[in-house]
This record gives structure tokens, C-alpha cells and sequence, in this order.
């Protein structure tokens, strides 16, 4: 079986970590490398889910995705939690729901591809019971790289500052607090 982890970002390589933004009740003692059975589980387990995609569309903005393929095969017997364990031992309430597994080895090998999301079904925020993230349905990805998607890239980094500890906000972050000035920015350049 492959699972997989998405990122807006290139991840050069991965580290057990717990990550700085999940639900509050979610586990913050055990470091791991959050994993889903689609990419689309995998965008929606995320904190703010699909918003950064949705709004990306709403703008005519192409943006990168990076997915990161694992093969059950290569993980040692121990090293994989499933859903139905993270939910049921409180560690993950929703980890059911988004089929959100967890690797707790970082030396399994895994397969990167970067894609460009094209288009795709959403549920927009409040669409269902004042829901407040958008939530995507199916993804249109394309292994084509284009100029719209690197520029917007390049106009990210522009935008995205270091915080006073020296981190830097994710893609997803810069893109749903300032899409329109970047959509903007990069729909300029086109013409």
C-alpha cells in the first residue's frame, strides 16, 4: 500500500518531529511523519486543510504541490500507527476521519514528485455546518511545470519574512493571508 505526506514546501529531508500546528488535543509528546492514504486526506488532515488550494483556485493561481510517496513494504514492523489507533487512544480525534497514519522511523526511503495543482472539487469554508476551512473533494494535478507556478513561488519568498526565532511561515501560511496581492502580482506578469 503507498501512503503519502504533502507539502506546499520541498521538504530536502524528513525529521520525527511533532508538528508546531495540529488540533489542540492532538498528541504534542511524540514526533512522527503524519501520513495519509490520498492526497487529498493528506490536504485535508492539514490545520487549515484545503484553504491555500481553494483560495489559489478562486484567484486563477496555479500553485505547487509536493507529495511525498511511502510503500508500506519499506516500513519496518513497529514504525506505522493507523487511524484507527490514533483515534481510539486519543492521540489524533480525527485521524479516522482524514485515514491520517503516522511513521515513526525517518530513514524509510520515499519517492518526491512535484505537481501543480490545476483544479479540483471543494467544499468552500461554511459550506457545511459553519465549517470554517474549505475541504477539497478530488485534486487535478499536472507533472507540467510552468511559469505561473514558479513565479508564484518566487513571489512567496518575497512575501515571507522570518519570525523573531528565525522561522519562516509555510506557502500555505504567506498564501491564504495575502492571495490577493500575490495573485495579483503574479497575473501581472502574465501579461
Amino acid at each position: 500500500m503507498k501512503l503519502y505526506h504533502v507539502s506546499y514546501d520541498p521538504i530536502p529531508w524528513f525529521v520525527l518531529r511533532v508538528p508546531d500546528h495540529r488540533l489542540p488535543d492532538e498528541d504534542c509528546t511524540t514526533p512522527r511523519i503524519c501520513l495519509g492514504d490520498s492526497v487529498e486526506n493528506c490536504v485535508n488532515a492539514k490545520p487549515d486543510q484545503a484553504t491555500a488550494l481553494y483560495l489559489a483556485k478562486q484567484f486563477g493561481v496555479r500553485i505547487p504541490l509536493y507529495v511525498y510517496e511511502f510503500d508500506t513494504e519499506d516500513i519496518p514492523d513497529g514504525a506505522l500507527v493507523e487511524p484507527k489507533a490514533l483515534s481510539q487512544s486519543g492521540r489524533v480525534s480525527d485521524a479516522e476521519h482524514h485515514h491520517e497514519y503516522w511513521l515513526l522511523d525517518d530513514g524509510v526511503p520515499y519517492q518526491e514528485t512535484r505537481y501543480e495543482v490545476i483544479g479540483g472539487r471543494y467544499i468552500p469554508p461554511d459550506g457545511i455546518c459553519d465549517y470554517p476551512y474549505a475541504m477539497v473533494m478530488r485534486l487535478r494535478l499536472s507533472l507540467e511545470e510552468s511559469d505561473e507556478a514558479r513565479r508564484l513561488e518566487r513571489v512567496i519568498w518575497e512575501f515571507n519574512r522570518a519570525d523573531s526565532s528565525g522561522k519562516y511561515l509555510t506557502t500555505d501560511c504567506v498564501l491564504s493571508n495575502c492571495i490577493e496581492e500575490i495573485a495579483e502580482i503574479v497575473h501581472r506578469a502574465r501579461s
